[in-house]
């Protein structure tokens, strides 16, 4: 099973971990996220974005090209929360 996180809501969460902890200097998620491409060249250990890594798109093909199809259930965390109420 694979449990995607809703991206959006996970990039923000990043955005403000990095806030908080004095990674990103810049207020604004908007111009957080316009300012990356610049921001993964000038960082000390190499290109990290908020969206690079919250995107779950290699995660979920190295499953694909691991595992047979018929074996991997992917599911968005929401919609694996709200079932549980119907359980």
């Amino acid at each position: 099973m694979i449990v995607l996180p809703a991206p959006v809501e996970r990039a923000y969460s990043h955005f403000v971990m990095d806030r908080r902890t004095g990674w990103k200097s810049i207020v604004d998620f908007g111009a957080a996220l316009d300012s990356e491409p610049d921001d993964a060249v000038n960082f000390w250990w190499g290109a990290v974005t908020v969206f690079g890594m919250n995107c779950m798109l290699n995660i979920v093909k190295q499953y694909l090209q691991t595992f047979p199809r018929e074996q991997i259930n992917i599911m968005f965390y929401e919609d694996l929360v709200w079932i549980r109420y119907f359980i």
